[in-house]
Protein backbone atom coordinates (compact mmCIF):
# COMPACT_ATOMS: atom_id res chain seq x y z
CA UNK A 1 0.00 0.00 0.00
CA UNK A 2 2.90 2.41 0.82
CA UNK A 3 4.50 1.58 -2.42
CA UNK A 4 0.96 2.35 -4.16
CA UNK A 5 0.70 5.67 -2.65
CA UNK A 6 4.68 6.57 -3.69
CA UNK A 7 3.66 5.77 -7.28
CA UNK A 8 0.78 8.35 -7.28
CA UNK A 9 2.31 11.04 -5.35
CA UNK A 10 5.52 10.94 -7.89
CA UNK A 11 3.26 10.74 -10.62
CA UNK A 12 0.88 13.94 -9.35
CA UNK A 13 4.34 15.52 -8.92
CA UNK A 14 5.65 15.13 -12.01
CA UNK A 15 2.82 16.67 -13.89
CA UNK A 16 2.69 19.84 -11.78
CA UNK A 17 6.02 20.65 -12.85
CA UNK A 18 5.15 19.45 -16.45
CA UNK A 19 2.19 22.50 -16.48
CA UNK A 20 4.35 24.91 -14.87
CA UNK A 21 7.13 24.58 -17.55
CA UNK A 22 4.43 24.60 -20.17
CA UNK A 23 2.49 27.65 -19.12
CA UNK A 24 5.81 29.57 -19.21
CA UNK A 25 7.63 29.00 -22.32
CA UNK A 26 11.01 30.68 -22.84
CA UNK A 27 10.45 33.13 -25.86
CA UNK A 28 13.85 34.40 -27.27
CA UNK A 29 14.31 38.17 -27.52
CA UNK A 30 15.81 40.16 -30.64
CA UNK A 31 18.16 42.56 -29.96
CA UNK A 32 19.20 44.98 -32.99
CA UNK A 33 22.12 47.68 -32.14
CA UNK A 34 22.11 50.91 -34.24
CA UNK A 35 24.72 51.22 -37.07
CA UNK A 36 27.35 53.59 -36.09
CA UNK A 37 28.87 54.87 -39.76
CA UNK A 38 32.65 56.12 -39.31
CA UNK A 39 35.60 57.47 -41.61
CA UNK A 40 38.25 55.81 -39.72
CA UNK A 41 39.49 54.65 -42.32
CA UNK A 42 38.49 57.61 -45.12
CA UNK A 43 35.99 55.69 -46.06
CA UNK A 44 31.91 55.53 -44.42
CA UNK A 45 31.40 52.13 -43.65
CA UNK A 46 29.96 50.09 -40.25
CA UNK A 47 31.71 50.09 -37.01
CA UNK A 48 31.82 46.99 -36.88
CA UNK A 49 33.61 46.18 -39.89
CA UNK A 50 36.46 48.48 -39.10
CA UNK A 51 39.55 46.11 -38.29
CA UNK A 52 40.67 48.66 -35.94
CA UNK A 53 40.66 49.98 -32.27
CA UNK A 54 37.90 52.61 -33.21
CA UNK A 55 35.75 54.71 -30.15
CA UNK A 56 32.80 56.48 -31.96
CA UNK A 57 31.26 59.27 -29.78
CA UNK A 58 28.21 60.80 -30.99
CA UNK A 59 27.39 64.55 -31.02
CA UNK A 60 23.93 64.14 -28.97
CA UNK A 61 26.05 62.02 -26.02
CA UNK A 62 28.92 64.61 -26.15
CA UNK A 63 25.65 67.55 -25.35
CA UNK A 64 24.27 65.39 -23.07
CA UNK A 65 27.74 64.97 -20.93
CA UNK A 66 28.96 68.75 -21.42
CA UNK A 67 32.33 67.93 -23.38
CA UNK A 68 33.49 70.81 -25.12
CA UNK A 69 37.44 70.40 -25.16
CA UNK A 70 39.80 67.70 -24.91
CA UNK A 71 40.16 68.23 -21.60
CA UNK A 72 36.67 66.88 -20.60
CA UNK A 73 37.09 64.19 -23.83
CA UNK A 74 39.80 62.19 -22.12
CA UNK A 75 37.33 61.28 -19.26
CA UNK A 76 34.84 59.71 -21.42
CA UNK A 77 37.18 57.82 -23.81
CA UNK A 78 39.87 54.87 -21.36
CA UNK A 79 43.36 55.58 -22.24
CA UNK A 80 43.62 58.95 -23.07
CA UNK A 81 45.07 61.75 -21.01
CA UNK A 82 45.07 65.19 -21.90
CA UNK A 83 47.38 67.67 -19.67
CA UNK A 84 47.26 71.45 -19.61
CA UNK A 85 50.56 72.89 -20.44
CA UNK A 86 49.79 76.51 -20.40
CA UNK A 87 51.19 78.68 -23.44
CA UNK A 88 53.00 75.50 -24.72
CA UNK A 89 48.87 73.55 -25.43
CA UNK A 90 48.33 69.90 -24.08
CA UNK A 91 50.15 67.06 -23.24
CA UNK A 92 48.41 64.21 -24.83
CA UNK A 93 48.29 60.84 -24.40
CA UNK A 94 46.44 57.48 -25.60
CA UNK A 95 47.45 54.02 -24.89
CA UNK A 96 50.22 55.47 -23.19
CA UNK A 97 52.13 56.25 -25.88
CA UNK A 98 52.71 60.78 -25.03
CA UNK A 99 54.45 63.47 -27.04
CA UNK A 100 57.85 63.43 -27.58
CA UNK A 101 60.69 65.87 -28.48
CA UNK A 102 60.28 65.15 -32.03
CA UNK A 103 56.60 66.37 -32.16
CA UNK A 104 52.87 65.21 -31.01
CA UNK A 105 52.43 61.25 -30.84
CA UNK A 106 48.67 61.89 -30.90
CA UNK A 107 47.06 63.60 -34.02
CA UNK A 108 44.11 65.99 -34.00
CA UNK A 109 41.84 66.12 -37.14
CA UNK A 110 38.88 68.72 -38.18
CA UNK A 111 36.96 67.77 -41.12
CA UNK A 112 40.12 65.79 -42.22
CA UNK A 113 42.23 68.66 -41.57
CA UNK A 114 45.14 67.95 -39.75
CA UNK A 115 45.82 70.63 -36.99
CA UNK A 116 50.06 70.41 -36.74
CA UNK A 117 49.93 71.86 -32.94
CA UNK A 118 48.27 70.34 -29.84
CA UNK A 119 47.00 73.80 -29.17
CA UNK A 120 45.09 73.78 -31.75
CA UNK A 121 43.34 70.69 -30.74
CA UNK A 122 42.45 71.82 -27.68
CA UNK A 123 39.77 74.36 -28.90
CA UNK A 124 36.29 73.99 -28.17
CA UNK A 125 33.87 71.41 -29.52
CA UNK A 126 30.32 72.18 -30.76
CA UNK A 127 27.52 71.16 -32.83
CA UNK A 128 29.59 67.80 -34.03
CA UNK A 129 28.32 64.64 -36.00
CA UNK A 130 30.94 62.47 -33.68
CA UNK A 131 34.45 61.97 -32.35
CA UNK A 132 36.64 59.16 -33.38
CA UNK A 133 39.09 58.23 -31.43
CA UNK A 134 41.51 55.71 -33.00
CA UNK A 135 43.86 54.13 -31.08
CA UNK A 136 47.12 52.31 -31.79
CA UNK A 137 49.47 53.20 -34.63
CA UNK A 138 47.85 55.11 -37.75
CA UNK A 139 50.93 56.05 -39.86
CA UNK A 140 49.77 54.47 -42.71
CA UNK A 141 46.43 56.35 -43.42
CA UNK A 142 47.36 59.63 -41.02
CA UNK A 143 51.40 59.85 -41.44
CA UNK A 144 53.70 60.90 -38.92
CA UNK A 145 53.02 62.23 -35.39
CA UNK A 146 49.98 59.34 -35.19
CA UNK A 147 51.88 57.20 -33.44
CA UNK A 148 50.24 56.40 -30.33
CA UNK A 149 46.48 57.30 -32.71
CA UNK A 150 44.27 59.62 -33.83
CA UNK A 151 41.78 62.14 -32.73
CA UNK A 152 39.01 63.13 -35.27
CA UNK A 153 36.55 66.02 -35.04
CA UNK A 154 33.29 65.58 -37.54
CA UNK A 155 31.13 68.61 -37.69
CA UNK A 156 27.25 68.93 -38.26
CA UNK A 157 27.42 69.26 -42.18
CA UNK A 158 24.39 71.24 -43.68
CA UNK A 159 21.01 69.00 -44.57
CA UNK A 160 19.02 69.86 -46.61
CA UNK A 161 15.96 69.87 -44.31
CA UNK A 162 15.30 73.10 -42.33
CA UNK A 163 16.25 72.47 -38.97
CA UNK A 164 16.83 74.70 -36.04
CA UNK A 165 17.44 74.59 -32.29
CA UNK A 166 18.40 76.32 -29.23
CA UNK A 167 19.75 74.99 -25.46
CA UNK A 168 20.40 76.62 -22.41
CA UNK A 169 21.76 75.46 -19.56
CA UNK A 170 23.22 76.81 -15.88
CA UNK A 171 25.38 75.09 -13.92
CA UNK A 172 27.37 75.73 -10.23
CA UNK A 173 30.03 78.82 -10.29
CA UNK A 174 27.38 80.78 -11.93
CA UNK A 175 28.00 79.27 -15.27
CA UNK A 176 25.43 79.73 -18.01
CA UNK A 177 25.63 78.15 -21.14
CA UNK A 178 23.96 78.52 -24.60
CA UNK A 179 24.13 76.93 -28.05
CA UNK A 180 22.31 76.54 -31.04
CA UNK A 181 22.37 76.22 -34.47
CA UNK A 182 20.18 76.91 -37.85
CA UNK A 183 19.90 75.19 -40.53
CA UNK A 184 18.18 76.68 -44.01
CA UNK A 185 18.37 74.58 -47.30
CA UNK A 186 18.17 76.51 -50.76
CA UNK A 187 17.43 74.28 -53.55
CA UNK A 188 20.15 72.13 -54.03
CA UNK A 189 22.55 74.03 -51.44
CA UNK A 190 22.17 74.65 -47.82
CA UNK A 191 23.87 76.58 -45.26
CA UNK A 192 24.19 75.73 -41.54
CA UNK A 193 24.67 78.66 -38.49
CA UNK A 194 26.04 77.22 -35.27
CA UNK A 195 27.29 78.80 -32.04
CA UNK A 196 27.83 78.08 -28.15
CA UNK A 197 28.67 80.54 -25.65
CA UNK A 198 29.45 80.03 -21.86
CA UNK A 199 30.61 82.37 -19.41
CA UNK A 200 31.05 81.65 -15.60
CA UNK A 201 32.87 82.15 -12.14
CA UNK A 202 36.19 80.22 -12.06
CA UNK A 203 36.40 77.42 -9.61
CA UNK A 204 40.37 77.49 -8.95
CA UNK A 205 41.41 80.08 -5.62
CA UNK A 206 44.35 81.44 -5.73
CA UNK A 207 45.85 81.32 -2.00
CA UNK A 208 47.90 84.67 -2.29
CA UNK A 209 45.28 87.04 -3.28
CA UNK A 210 41.91 85.67 -3.84
CA UNK A 211 41.98 85.85 -7.45
CA UNK A 212 40.32 83.04 -9.34
CA UNK A 213 40.93 81.02 -12.18
CA UNK A 214 39.61 78.60 -15.07
CA UNK A 215 36.58 80.38 -15.67
CA UNK A 216 34.58 78.91 -18.13
CA UNK A 217 34.30 82.20 -20.49
CA UNK A 218 34.01 81.25 -24.35
CA UNK A 219 32.09 81.46 -27.28
CA UNK A 220 32.75 80.02 -30.67
CA UNK A 221 30.62 80.36 -33.87
CA UNK A 222 30.72 78.54 -37.36
CA UNK A 223 29.69 78.61 -40.57
CA UNK A 224 28.78 75.59 -43.17
CA UNK A 225 27.92 75.40 -46.94
CA UNK A 226 27.16 72.32 -48.67
CA UNK A 227 25.97 72.75 -52.69
CA UNK A 228 25.57 69.86 -54.44
CA UNK A 229 26.74 70.56 -58.23
CA UNK A 230 24.90 66.61 -59.19
CA UNK A 231 24.53 63.83 -57.60
CA UNK A 232 28.16 62.67 -57.93
CA UNK A 233 29.86 66.34 -57.52
CA UNK A 234 29.23 67.49 -53.74
CA UNK A 235 31.28 70.82 -52.47
CA UNK A 236 31.39 71.92 -48.61
CA UNK A 237 32.94 74.65 -47.26
CA UNK A 238 33.87 75.32 -43.54
CA UNK A 239 34.89 78.19 -41.58
CA UNK A 240 34.96 78.85 -37.78
CA UNK A 241 36.22 81.10 -34.52
CA UNK A 242 36.48 80.44 -31.10
CA UNK A 243 37.78 82.44 -28.64
CA UNK A 244 38.66 81.32 -25.04
CA UNK A 245 39.19 83.89 -22.43
CA UNK A 246 38.80 81.35 -19.66
CA UNK A 247 41.63 78.84 -19.90
CA UNK A 248 44.03 78.60 -17.15
CA UNK A 249 47.64 78.71 -17.50
CA UNK A 250 50.11 76.44 -15.64
CA UNK A 251 49.68 76.76 -11.98
CA UNK A 252 52.82 76.72 -9.49
CA UNK A 253 53.65 76.74 -5.76
CA UNK A 254 56.62 79.25 -5.39
CA UNK A 255 59.02 78.99 -2.62
CA UNK A 256 58.10 79.55 0.96
CA UNK A 257 59.65 83.25 0.87
CA UNK A 258 56.85 84.51 -1.35
CA UNK A 259 53.96 83.06 0.51
CA UNK A 260 51.49 85.18 2.49
CA UNK A 261 52.37 82.60 5.30
CA UNK A 262 55.50 80.67 4.52
CA UNK A 263 55.05 78.54 7.97
CA UNK A 264 52.02 77.43 6.03
CA UNK A 265 52.81 74.11 4.18
CA UNK A 266 49.25 72.99 3.19
CA UNK A 267 49.12 75.98 0.30
CA UNK A 268 48.43 74.26 -3.10
CA UNK A 269 46.89 76.42 -5.47
CA UNK A 270 48.82 79.36 -5.55
CA UNK A 271 50.77 81.72 -8.24
CA UNK A 272 52.79 84.81 -8.90
CA UNK A 273 52.24 84.34 -12.40
CA UNK A 274 49.80 85.59 -14.90
CA UNK A 275 47.16 82.33 -15.21
CA UNK A 276 44.75 83.91 -17.59
CA UNK A 277 45.29 82.26 -21.16
CA UNK A 278 43.38 83.66 -24.12
CA UNK A 279 43.01 81.89 -26.72
CA UNK A 280 41.93 82.17 -30.46
CA UNK A 281 41.72 79.63 -33.01
CA UNK A 282 40.71 80.04 -36.82
CA UNK A 283 39.62 76.90 -38.98
CA UNK A 284 38.52 76.53 -42.58
CA UNK A 285 38.33 74.19 -44.84
CA UNK A 286 37.17 73.20 -48.45
CA UNK A 287 36.02 69.52 -49.31
CA UNK A 288 35.60 68.66 -52.69
CA UNK A 289 33.67 64.97 -53.54
CA UNK A 290 33.06 63.22 -56.64
CA UNK A 291 31.46 59.71 -57.01
CA UNK A 292 33.62 57.78 -59.81
CA UNK A 293 31.18 54.85 -59.09
CA UNK A 294 34.21 52.52 -57.99
CA UNK A 295 35.98 55.12 -56.04
CA UNK A 296 35.58 58.87 -54.63
CA UNK A 297 37.79 61.22 -55.69
CA UNK A 298 38.33 63.67 -52.45
CA UNK A 299 39.93 67.04 -52.02
CA UNK A 300 40.96 68.63 -48.90
CA UNK A 301 42.06 72.09 -48.58
CA UNK A 302 42.49 73.28 -44.85
CA UNK A 303 43.61 76.18 -42.59
CA UNK A 304 44.19 76.56 -38.79
CA UNK A 305 45.78 78.94 -37.21
CA UNK A 306 44.95 80.41 -33.23
CA UNK A 307 47.01 83.01 -30.99
CA UNK A 308 47.53 82.32 -27.03
CA UNK A 309 48.00 85.65 -25.39
CA UNK A 310 48.36 87.08 -21.38
CA UNK A 311 48.97 89.86 -20.18
CA UNK A 312 52.67 89.18 -19.82
CA UNK A 313 53.61 86.90 -22.73
CA UNK A 314 52.28 86.46 -26.38
CA UNK A 315 52.73 83.97 -28.91
CA UNK A 316 51.60 83.22 -32.32
CA UNK A 317 51.07 79.86 -33.92
CA UNK A 318 51.42 79.35 -37.28
CA UNK A 319 49.37 77.54 -39.45
CA UNK A 320 48.58 74.11 -39.46
CA UNK A 321 49.86 73.56 -43.22
CA UNK A 322 53.39 74.39 -41.63
CA UNK A 323 54.32 73.05 -38.30
CA UNK A 324 57.80 73.12 -38.99
CA UNK A 325 58.13 77.00 -39.27
CA UNK A 326 56.41 77.13 -36.06
CA UNK A 327 59.75 75.44 -34.55
CA UNK A 328 61.78 77.64 -36.34
CA UNK A 329 60.49 80.67 -35.39
CA UNK A 330 61.44 79.85 -31.48
CA UNK A 331 58.73 76.72 -30.85
CA UNK A 332 56.91 76.41 -27.41
CA UNK A 333 60.02 76.18 -25.67
CA UNK A 334 60.89 79.73 -26.47
CA UNK A 335 60.83 82.49 -23.90
CA UNK A 336 59.96 86.07 -24.34
CA UNK A 337 63.43 88.04 -22.69
CA UNK A 338 62.45 89.85 -19.51
CA UNK A 339 58.41 88.99 -19.77
CA UNK A 340 59.02 86.54 -16.38
CA UNK A 341 61.96 87.95 -15.39
CA UNK A 342 63.68 85.49 -12.85
CA UNK A 343 60.21 83.60 -12.42
CA UNK A 344 59.16 81.10 -14.27
CA UNK A 345 56.84 81.41 -17.23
Amino acid sequence: MPATWLLILSAFGAGIFESAFAQAPYTAQTVTLDEIIVTARKVPEPLQEVPMSVQALPGDFLQAEAITDLYSLQFAVPGLTVNNLGLNGAGVSLRGISDQGGGQAVAAHLDGVYQGNSTLAITRIFDVERVEVLKGPQGTLYGRNSTGGSINFITKAPELERSAALEAAYGTFSTARVTGHVNLPFGNAAVRLAFIGSDGDGYIRNSVDARRFAENDFWGARGSLRFDFSDRLRLDVMAQHVEDTGATGELWVPPPPFLANPSDIRLATVTLEDPYLHRYTNNASVTLRYDMGFATLRSITGYGAGLFETDETRRSLTPAASPKSWRSRGGPSARSPGSCGDRRC
